[in-house]
């Protein structure tokens, strides 16, 4: 039917990417709820017209009309999770939206929803199928070893995915002895959810189109940023900074690490500051290789694991409350202050703490998050632009420390404001 003229193809080329398939199951969605036409010819080619004259007549062919689609079937494939047919109804409910921008205007957050939903159900597929061997291997003693080896990798791509729980089978025959100086301590936070409210520049720039709420599994995440001579630690060992394989995650990091051969000095002094002029790819190098050295699985938080740390089950504006309070909890230059540096990281706590404990989520620096800005991916690889969070001590404006405040960094620079912390999971 013409109906279905544009499905002609899927492109691929560059690999299976969510909007391919949700093309590619769009199509095959329209061909299964498509009516069929059956259309009789009045001259058929090849039948003379002898016997045209002498056959009986054809009975009466109906073509059956193609029902309108509604909002309300957009919304029952939403609740039933099948986001490919969601988006297809949706691509044809936007081809009579010229006449109707009301309609435009409801289909938008639709639509976005049925893209995040796909590109989950995708990054869950994806996961499930490189999980699947490697469950193999560390469910079996005899091949532990090697599937725990792997399987450090995998979390460090598919962060939080482990559904048969091989980090408790890994944990048994990794190395627990490797501890970071203090001052240093893992903070559970339990399940729940957040709200993400983007502003204007994060609607036209960023995956974050609108005010969403996500539900976050638990998970630990460090009490403190990562400090001077945690990551000196790192940048010291013989297995440390220099060995390469903390960079193969991806061929960008790897380039970078070749020009760069050695890291910036701290920005700041004092063992107990937090770490700054460190890049994203440092960060998820370090991260790499301290979860090789305690048998963990370790990496920046996602910007909904951070948030969620910062806010709690709160609605609060800053990490301790909805007051400035003159800015006496967290490092700040917004007037009367005036920072010229860092503090150290165990400054404000107690003061400055989120509803979890956490501190310093507010000021001193900004934080690395694993998440990209403009995709929402959590990926480790690729150049794309990564969340920042938590603003910093030279900045002048409170609504830069707000919890929801989003910025975003290249993952090639560094400055004196920015740093990261660590997740468990």
């Amino acid at each position: 039917p013409d109906t279905l003229n544009r499905f002609q193809y899927a492109d691929f080329t560059e690999g299976p990417t969510p909007q391919g398939i949700a093309k590619l199951m769009g199509g095959l969605n329209a061909i299964r709820i498509s009516p069929k036409e059956i259309h009789t010819p009045e001259n058929p080619k090849g039948v003379p017209a002898q016997a045209q004259t002498d056959a009986k007549p054809a009975p009466a062919t109906t073509t059956t009309a193609a029902q309108p689609i509604s909002l309300g079937e957009v919304n029952d494939a939403l609740e039933d999770k099948d986001y490919e047919r969601a988006l297809w109804l949706i691509q044809q409910l936007e081809s009579s939206t010229a006449s109707n921008p009301r309609l435009a205007r409801l289909l938008i957050p639709l639509k976005e929803e049925a893209e995040e939903g796909l590109k989950q159900q995708t990054f869950a597929r994806e996961a499930a199928y490189h999980y699947a061997p490697i469950a193999e291997m560390v469910k079996r003693e005899r091949t532990r070893k090697h599937g725990c080896a792997e399987f450090l990798e995998f979390q460090q791509e598919y962060p939080g995915y482990d559904p048969d729980d091989l980090a408790k089978l890994c944990g048994g025959s990794a190395p627990k002895a490797f501890v970071l100086p203090p001052p240093f301590e893992w903070i559970e936070i339990p399940a729940g959810r957040v709200t993400l409210v983007p502003d204007e520049t994060d609607k036209k720039e960023s995956y974050l189109k609108q005010t969403t709420t996500f539900d976050i599994p638990a998970f630990a995440i460090a009490k403190y940023p990562v400090t001077n001579e945690q990551f000196q630690v790192f940048v010291d060992a013989a297995d440390g900074y220099i060995d390469p394989k903390w960079w193969d995650y991806s061929p960008d990091a790897a380039a970078w690490r070749k020009g760069n051969p050695a890291p910036q000095k701290p920005a700041f002094p004092g063992d107990d500051h937090p770490r700054a002029n460190v890049t994203w790819y440092e960060a998820v190098a370090f991260c790499r290789w301290l979860s090789q050295k305690t048998g963990q699985t370790i990496t920046l938080p996602t910007e909904q694991q951070w948030q969620r740390a910062a806010q709690g089950d709160t609605a609060w504006a800053y990490p301790w409350g909805n007051d400035w309070d003159n800015g006496t909890r967290c490092n700040n230059s917004v007037s009367p202050n005036d920072s010229k540096s860092t503090t150290p990281v165990t400054h404000y706590e107690g003061e400055g703490d989120s509803p979890f404990k956490v501190a310093d989520m507010a000021g001193n620096v900004w934080e690395w998050c694993l998440t990209e800005y403009n995709t929402g991916e959590n990926k480790i690889n690729g150049t794309n632009v990564r969340v920042l969070r938590g603003g910093s001590w030279r900045l002048g404006n409170t609504y830069d420390f707000r919890v929801g405040f989003r910025n975003w960094g290249n993952p090639d620079y560094w400055n004196n404001v920015r740093g990261f912390r660590l997740v468990r999971s």
